[in-house]
């Protein structure tokens, strides 16, 4: 099953950039954040995340888009070229 796989694989990559946040010590004024990313090894996952973001935001605005009234966007094409 490659989607329990997967899920499996997120949340072990979850717990170790948890366990790393945890154990980085804190400094007078900042923390190194970029510690963060390069000890969380295989960060694929960000790539999949935002795939599935832009998917999902490209599947809505088309959805949206096909739902439209003809007349609402002949009322809308028109509006630039009114004098009123």
């Amino acid at each position: 099953m490659v989607y329990g796989g997967l899920a499996q694989h997120l949340a072990e990559t979850a717990r170790y950039i948890i366990h790393s946040i945890l154990s980085i010590k804190r400094t007078k004024k900042t923390i190194m954040y970029k510690y963060i990313l390069a000890e969380a090894g295989n960060i694929n996952w960000m790539a999949i995340f935002a795939l599935l973001t832009f998917f999902i935001l490209f599947v809505m605005s088309a959805v949206l888009v096909l739902r439209r009234n003809g007349a609402f966007i002949e009322k809308m094409s028109r509006l630039p070229l009114d004098e009123d």
